[in-house]
Formats: structure tokens, sequence, C-alpha cells
């Protein structure tokens, strides 16, 4: 029994080191035009060019503001105006795996070391599992619209995988 908690406790440990801590910086900045805006824990701070994002952060933008980001994999995602989106989780290490939630707005992401298929997006319609590196997604309470530009994705809506290919799009 205490050879199996000794190995239940590693375990735990050495999983634990490859992802990141909530807070931990995980890329920066690119251009931010006019704002945009990083939440994590009900704290709000402005965003501007070449500044840190980090782990767990939700990141907003104003009705007439833009941002890009450029993840330490390098990883590229631009947010469009009136978007708001979460990073769910972000692990470099291994494998690697971005996992993001967006409940309304658009971007666009060109994944980067980290491969498309260790990359999910949940709007509220559906879940992106991407099978390429980039594609584009517009979603709000009614609808999620997917275009894939290179490579692809399988959307599931419900109990349904649907897999769209480069150069199509999906309106779920």
């Amino acid at each position: 029994m205490k050879v199996f908690i000794v190995t239940l406790a590693l375990a735990l440990v050495g999983s634990h080191a490859d992802s990141s801590e909530v807070g931990q910086a995980i890329g920066k900045t690119g251009a931010v035009t006019p704002a945009a805006l990083a939440i994590l824990a009900n704290q709000r701070r402005d965003l501007s060019r070449d500044v840190e994002v980090r782990f767990g952060e939700r990141i907003e933008t104003t009705v007439s503001g833009n941002a890009g980001f450029v993840f330490d994999d390098k990883t590229r995602l631009y947010v469009a105006e009136n978007s708001s989106i979460q990073i769910d989780s972000y692990v470099y290490e291994g494998n690697g795996r971005i996992d993001l939630s967006m409940p309304k707005g658009i971007f666009r992401l060109a994944s980067g070391k980290i491969g498309g298929k260790n990359i999910t997006v949940r709007t509220g319609i559906a879940a992106i599992g991407l099978r390429g590196t980039v594609i584009s997604v517009g979603t709000d309470p009614s609808q999620t619209v997917i275009y894939v530009e290179q490579g692809g994705a399988d959307v599931q809506v419900g109990r349904r995988s649907i897999p769209v290919e480069q150069g199509e799009s999906l309106r779920a």
C-alpha cells in the first residue's frame, strides 16, 4: 500500500511538471489595436505590444479592438474585435497541448511546434480539433463558423463529428 501511495504521488508530481501554472507566461502579444484586456482571477490588465500573455487568462477585445499573440511554441493567434477567448490549457513539454474556449467573437490560429492534433477550441456550439495548421473561427451563442485554410479540422457538434478539409467551411 505504501509503495502504491508513493508511486501515485510521484506520478502526480511528474505529470504536473509538464503543464503550465495559472499565471505563468506562455507567450507575448504582437500588435494590439487599439485596446484589449487580459483577465485572470478577476484582475484586469490592459494589453499592449510585446507584453506577456499568461496561462489561464481570458483575452477580451473591444468593439474596435484586435490583438495578436505568439505563444512559446510559435503558435500564432489573432483575436478580432468584440471577442473573448480563454486559455484553458497550455502544455509545451512532450507532445504539447493547447485548449482554448471562445464564447463569442472571431479568431485565426496558425499552429506552431505544438501540432494541430493537440489543439482544441471549444465554442458554445462545437468542439474543434485541429488536423492542420491554419483555421479561422467565428462564433456567437447561436452559431459557429469554421474555415480551414491549411490542414483540416474535426468538428464535434453534439454526438456528430464532421471533418472539414482544407479550403472548406462549416456553419454549425
